[in-house]
């Protein structure tokens, strides 16, 4: 059982707040990997192709829709894939798995 998630939630509100908290997370983990390399999010969004509004989104909690646009961030990052893929495993949540 999860207490993080009571299962006293419905199951559809319970999934809901299972992949805000896993998006959010997700998010947070992009956020700290940009900082810590001092880049802006205009200056990170536009090497990966978005919109600043779309990168801010993502550590908001809006997880890549698209293993490309994943790809792209992990990129803008200087991360290599499988170090993304290993981001998106541990947050796999955040996508409904």
């Amino acid at each position: 059982m999860n207490m993080l998630f009571p299962p006293s939630l419905p199951s559809s509100r319970r999934a809901v707040a299972e992949r805000q908290f896993w998006g959010e997370f997700f998010g947070r983990l992009v956020r700290t990997i940009r900082v810590k390399d001092s880049r802006s999010l205009v200056e990170i969004a536009q090497t990966a192709g978005m919109e600043a509004s779309q990168w801010e989104a993502m550590e908001a909690g809006k997880v890549p829709g698209t293993w490309e646009e994943t790809c792209a961030m992990a990129e803008a990052l200087r991360m290599n894939r499988s170090g993304m893929a290993s981001l998106v495993i541990l947050c796999a949540g955040a996508w409904g798995r």
